[in-house]
């Protein structure tokens, strides 16, 4: 059994210039790669934890219940630094626009980055008739910088696929969208068999080279593997807009696309 997971090695430190008006965002978005660093860990070891079981175990105490995949019970390192890392890439976009309002010596306390399913939702935020609540805030910023509007729209993307998002766009549209979650409820994900290299059953038969889609495949009562089913294991999103998504690679992924942000503000707004 192993981890289908990619492993995540700790961040170097970040190369950053300090007198960068985005050195808030980019500390946020090296604290979100640490996240990472610390869940990619405790999965590793939640799953150790688990093998361990497995082989210490005796067979009459294995496989006794109608599924033959068991849960991995997740380490507290796990479900909190999911949380953690989600809410620290939220912290990045509305980093990003707060530096260039206080830059322009706008009051910094009601601007958020815009992020809406819809990208027309998203246009909103540049109509100064159709701008509403906080919206009018970030409408204020907009005139000091015409440029966010293109910026903002055309190449960050902060709305659903489903709405002409790249693959970029609609996951900061996720991740925004699930730091909302997190606010109110811990974000629990699932651990599940991605794959059998191998399994033989008692009383004869055997399964080889199955891949699943993230769903846990029960086998009848009495039934049970014999040694090893050279499983691997990942952790999953299992709800909300994130479902189904592999948690390390897809707060990987995050992290990349947030880094990938910064350099545009950096790129359009930096020194000017």
């Amino acid at each position: 059994m192993r981890s289908a997971a990619p492993k995540v090695g700790f961040p170097p430190p970040p190369n950053i210039n300090p007198d960068s008006i985005f050195l808030d965002a980019r500390l946020k978005l090296y604290r979100a790669r640490q996240h990472v660093n610390h869940i990619s860990k405790a999965w590793e070891f939640s799953l150790e934890q688990y093998i361990n079981y497995v082989k210490s175990a005796e067979p009459n105490e294995l496989y006794t219940s109608n599924e033959f995949l068991f849960e991995v019970r997740l380490e507290a390192g796990v479900i909190l630094g999911i949380g953690d890392c989600i809410r620290n890439l939220r912290s990045v976009f509305d980093y990003l626009v707060s530096a260039l309002a206080r830059k322009a010596n706008i009051p910094d306390d009601q601007i958020i980055f815009p992020f809406n399913m819809e990208r027309a939702g998203i246009e909103n935020s540049f109509d100064e008739e159709r701008a509403k609540g906080r919206a009018r805030a970030f409408y204020k910023l907009y005139k000091n910088y015409p440029d966010l509007k293109k910026i903002i729209l055309e190449l960050v993307q902060p709305y659903s696929k489903d709405h002409g998002a790249a693959d970029s766009g609609d996951l900061i549209w996720r991740i925004v969208t699930t730091d909302n979650i997190d606010k109110h409820r811990l974000i629990i994900p699932v651990a599940q068999s991605v794959s059998i290299q191998k399994a033989a059953f008692t009383g004869g038969g055997s399964i080889s080279g199955i891949t699943f889609d993230t769903g846990i495949i029960t086998n009848p009562d009495g039934i049970k593997v014999q040694g090893d089913a050279e499983m691997t294991f990942d952790i999953f999103f299992k709800e909300y807009r994130l479902a189904r998504k592999p948690v390390i690679a897809t707060l990987l992924e995050g992290c990349n696309v947030a880094e990938r942000v910064i350099e545009i503000f950096e790129s359009h707004f930096e020194g000017k």
